[in-house]
């Protein structure tokens, strides 16, 4: 079962059970998304004759509150936070890093996601910068994370406890956490606000036939 639903986690997060793991990658309230808009649009006219993707404003990428990650991480056994970093959480050993190769690009070098399972720092390289990044999945959300990146997280749970029985991304965003599930058997619900990335999310889940 891979199941995206459009609207706000809030809205859904009691009619779902409790699950093994909770993967997501929350608004920080660095304000990517309006940074991103203006980006895209000032490559776009700098460079004409490369395709450059536009990123819309939606005014979405405010910081959950502290609580409101509490209750989010409460729900699973156990839970993967990118950005968490950003958040007052229980000191955990656990923090996953991820290197995006992209020093002296004017970005961050690495991203680190807070986890509560029981191991030891890991560590990821991931190339994800504009044009120069690995693989050829479509990019459409201004925050994705690389599918590589999020099935690191899903392989070390699997892992440690053996494969979930059912995980949950309350900001699916581009859907990235529902397609490594999906690419591993693994039943995941997520829950999505913005329709244009709700209906581009679908599609790429819909391209695989589990879907």
């Amino acid at each position: 079962m891979i199941k995206l639903i459009h609207g706000k986690w809030q809205d859904h997060i009691d009619l779902i059970g409790e699950v093994d793991l909770v993967l997501t990658d929350p608004p920080y309230g660095i304000a990517a998304d309006s940074i991103m808009a203006k980006d895209s649009d000032r490559l776009k006219f700098k460079n004409s004759k490369a395709k450059t993707r536009v990123y819309q404003n939606y005014n979405w990428d405010k910081i959950v509150s502290d609580e409101e990650m509490k209750t989010i991480i409460s729900k699973g056994k156990r839970a993967v936070i990118w950005g968490g970093n950003y958040y007052k959480l229980d000191p955990s050993a656990a923090w996953i890093v991820w290197n995006k190769l992209n020093a002296g690009m004017g970005y961050a070098d690495c991203e680190l996601a807070w986890s509560n399972m029981d191991m030891a720092c890991r560590y990821i390289e991931n190339r994800w910068n504009g044009f120069l990044r690995e693989g050829s999945e479509p990019r459409f959300h201004p925050t994705q994370k690389p599918l590589a990146v999020i099935g690191f997280c899903l392989d070390l749970y699997i892992k440690k406890y053996g494969k979930p029985k059912l995980v949950f991304d309350p900001f699916a965003g581009s859907a990235t956490t529902l397609k490594a599930c999906q690419d591993r058997g693994i039943d995941c619900v997520g829950t999505e606000m913005i329709e244009e990335y709700y209906l581009k999310a679908n599609q790429r889940l819909a391209q695989q036939s589990l879907f």
